[in-house]
């Protein structure tokens, strides 16, 4: 389901889990507000999740560990607040993991080293702390990785650090 670049404004309803066949959710560049509905977990022949560029508020919920299929997830440039859940570290399958440009806080989960497939990871304009080193030592050496790593991150292979 693809709803990118169009005017969808509101929330995410609840009922979103009753698509449990659905394999992308694509709903970029709209103005979606609200949170991510916990529901989001029953969503598990998910391979594609992109709530990127809305006004999604509020912590992401750790359901989002049971989409073991994904492989692509994408939340940059939200208002996401809290910690990045340690169950992002269940989703082995991902190639990418945009998290940057949202006001997550706390310290990177020790769980983003089971990530070992990852191609891109962004976390950059937030306000997480800690190293992405032992990430950086899983991770095939071409592999993007952007970060705040000139004060809060410690990350010796990131390409970007802002």
């Amino acid at each position: 389901l693809n709803l990118s670049f169009n005017t969808v404004s509101g929330l995410i309803p609840t009922e979103i889990g009753l698509l449990t066949a659905l394999k992308v959710l694509d709903l970029n560049f709209n103005s979606i507000s609200d949170q991510i509905p916990t529901e989001i977990g029953l969503l598990t022949a998910l391979t594609d999740l992109d709530f990127g560029f809305n006004s999604l508020a509020g912590p992401i919920p750790s359901e989002i560990g049971l989409l073991t299929a994904l492989r692509n997830l994408r939340f940059s440039t939200n208002i996401l607040t809290g910690t990045i859940p340690s169950e992002i570290g269940l989703l082995t399958n991902l190639l990418v993991l945009e998290l940057g440009n949202n006001q997550l806080t706390g310290p990177l989960p020790a769980q983003l080293v089971n990530l070992t497939s990852l191609t891109v990871f962004t976390v950059q304009t937030n306000f997480v702390t800690g190293s992405l080193d032992g990430l950086c030592a899983v991770l095939n050496p071409d592999a993007l990785l952007i970060a705040d790593c000139l004060s809060e991150v410690q990350c010796t292979c990131c390409d970007i650090c802002g």
